[in-house]
């Protein structure tokens, strides 16, 4: 009885006290290199926490092994203030003393500067900013973005494996109040297989 209660009242803790997710994947299917790869960025909101009027976060993808092709916004708030920032050669230092899906706490460590950025010329960072008057829909998507794949054998890369990661988000309500955000269905990282093609190198050609 007692082992039954405690099953319980882990599951109350679970449902009463939920978080909301950054979910990223792919949309479509790539594979070889030159293909382009667009990757959807898409908001899950627990019904127990408050309505995020700032929507607010932070990745990293390998430009080594990606191009940016350009972005699409998915918002269809005709009020909504979008803003894109990006960084290229620097990466993201999460804090080790908490989980790397736990997205709002590595925010907060990023102000007290307990996660940091490094320089880091593989990385590329890319920000998303929206902001409304009205709290962010559940299930609807932020922003898509099409990368073009590039050739690893010019790389020191083997793979193209954690070639995006989530870094951090800032979601608010409107009174500031900070929303508890973990990586969504998809994962924290978005990695490729069986990518075809390149691999060529540098050549030489002997005439």
């Amino acid at each position: 009885m007692k082992k039954l209660l405690t099953v319980l009242l882990t599951l109350v803790s679970v449902y009463s006290f939920g978080q909301s997710f950054l979910d990223f994947s792919k949309v479509n299917s790539v594979t070889q290199v030159g293909d382009e790869l667009v990757v959807k960025f898409q908001y899950f909101k627990d019904a127990n926490l408050g309505e995020a009027t700032l929507t607010q976060f932070d990745f990293q993808y390998n430009n080594k092994l990606l191009a940016y092709v350009s972005h699409e916004w998915q918002v269809t708030s005709t009020s909504a203030q979008k803003a894109r920032n990006s960084w290229t050669g620097y990466s993201f230092t999460a804090d080790s003393n908490k989980d790397a899906t736990d997205y709002d706490g590595q925010y907060e460590s990023l102000g007290a500067g307990d996660a940091v950025y490094a320089t880091d010329a593989d990385w590329s960072i890319e920000r998303i900013t929206i902001q409304d008057v009205d709290g962010y829909p559940t299930e609807a998507e932020f922003v898509k973005y099409t990368f073009t794949i590039k050739d690893k054998g010019v790389t020191n890369y083997t793979d193209y494996s954690d070639i995006i990661k989530a870094n951090w988000t800032n979601f608010k309500e409107s009174d500031g109040t900070l929303i508890d955000v973990t990586a969504g269905p998809s994962g924290q990282l978005l990695s490729l297989t069986d990518i075809k093609g390149g691999d060529a190198g540098n050549v030489t050609l002997s005439v």
